[in-house]
């Protein structure tokens, strides 16, 4: 069972997505990549978007 701590801030240290896939498969290679469904002229795909880019992590449009 994964109980997170009451901590400021973060509350993910124990049900963080690598703890979380490490549980499941411990010999699984982490994906390098994501897909982000978004609809067009959406203010909040558009910020997820500009924030994927900014962090290098959007590989294409389509």
């Amino acid at each position: 069972m994964f109980i997170e701590p009451e901590v400021e801030g973060d509350p993910f240290e124990v049900s963080d997505i690598d703890t979380m896939l490490n549980y499941i498969n411990a010999d699984t290679v982490a994906p390098k990549s994501a897909t982000m469904f978004s609809r067009k002229g959406c203010a909040h795909c558009q910020r997820a978007l500009g924030l994927l880019n900014k962090q290098g992590g959007l590989c294409g449009s389509y």
